[in-house]
């Protein structure tokens, strides 16, 4: 990630810290950055949106790193397949 992206992901890790929902919705992203893991370990995270990148992989342990999503929205990626894990996501 280039340095603004990375501070854009940052900033929006501190928000998602008060609102349990985190949007990296239009970052450019090509994947999912690690450390929203690391910055968001002890926030109850409900609404993850991811749209609007030009990611090709989701990770699968973003619904064991975030048991409490309800909402995950992936539109407008390069995805070619979605891990085993969120194939059955309920939002439940």
């Amino acid at each position: 990630m280039a340095g603004l992206a990375v501070t854009k992901v940052v900033h929006r890790c501190d928000d998602a810290k008060e609102t349990n929902r985190l949007d990296l919705s239009g970052c450019q992203l090509t994947q999912v950055p690690d450390a929203i893991y690391l910055l968001l370990k002890s926030t109850p995270l409900e609404v993850l949106d991811i749209s609007s990148n030009l990611v090709r992989r989701i990770p699968s342990k973003i619904s064991s790193k975030f048991p409490h999503l309800t909402e995950l929205n992936l539109g407008s990626n390069r995805l070619t397949t979605l891990p085993e894990e969120l194939q059955s996501f309920s939002g439940s």
